[in-house]
């Protein structure tokens, strides 16, 4: 009678680890279900579009462009490295984004239209990648980040002016949990791209060159 109770003893403590590795197993794949589906449903946001500056030189546009100085990094930043050399130029900074944000932003910059360089190159082609990433508090994880692409081609347009043609990308990385996911609530690419435009076309304004 003992050897049984034994045997039934051991039957249930079997049934029980199995049965608590059978839940963590459910547990780990909702888990990546979820993230799976909220991933999916933050695709990049993608917008391509082109703006003519008449009275600006492609050079001129191509190095406001390239200047870290004339985007919105919401605090000071720092230089953390930088290269380049005839017709390249790229270089990286990171700078404070507001209460436990960090952010990085990279710019890579490239003349075209050999054996033309500088002031009298044919295309400037202009790459910043921005990331900025929040913490929660007390915790260092998870981050939600921020990451915003814009490639800039810089063309002359026959008369002295530019074309300007920019695709711009935003993408943004959440936790699987979607309570916190406004945390990373990104800007459209429409926005991002308008409200530079403006700050472009300002900054290029007689007036403000005066």
């Amino acid at each position: 009678m003992k050897h049984l109770w034994v045997r039934r003893y051991r039957t249930l403590e079997r049934w029980g680890r199995s049965n608590r590795a059978a839940r963590v197993l459910a547990c780990v794949l909702i888990t990546i279900a979820v993230a799976l589906a909220l991933s999916a449903s933050m695709a990049p946001a993608v917008i391509s579009s082109a703006a003519h500056f008449p009275h600006v030189a492609p050079a001129r546009l191509a190095h406001l462009l390239a200047d870290i100085s004339a985007h919105t990094l919401n605090g000071p930043w720092s230089l953390d490295e930088e290269s380049g050399n005839y017709s390249s130029w790229q270089y990286a900074v990171s700078y404070a984004c507001g209460d436990r944000c960090v952010g990085r932003a990279r710019v890579s910059a490239m003349e075209a239209g050999v054996p033309r360089h500088g002031l009298t190159a044919r295309i400037h082609s202009v790459m910043l990648v921005r990331e900025q990433c929040t913490s929660i508090p007390m915790l260092p994880w998870p981050a939600f980040c921020e990451k915003l692409e814009i490639e800039s081609v810089v063309n002359e347009d026959g008369n002295g002016g530019s074309w300007l043609r920019e695709t711009v990308v935003v993408r943004c990385a959440c936790s699987i949990l979607p309570a916190p996911a406004a945390m990373c609530a990104a800007p459209s690419p429409n926005a991002v791209y308008t409200t530079r435009l403006q700050s472009l076309r300002s900054m290029l304004s007689p007036t403000s060159a005066a």
